[in-house]
């Protein structure tokens, strides 16, 4: 139940941060080099995590 309850909570805060971040990420991400790097960003850090989990 606490899990749940927290769960809900982290994805309200995430998805909150991000709807009050997009105007400001739209000026950042304005051209398609910053997009990929961004996403080189996204996938470095999901490789790290993929790692991580694979290791434990």
């Amino acid at each position: 139940m606490v899990y749940g309850g927290r769960a809900c909570l982290e994805s309200f805060i995430w998805l909150s941060s991000l709807t009050d971040l997009a105007h400001k990420l739209k000026t950042v991400l304005s051209s398609p080099k910053r997009w990929r790097v961004f996403d080189g960003l996204v996938a470095m850090t999901l490789a790290g995590i993929a790692v991580k989990l694979a290791v434990a």
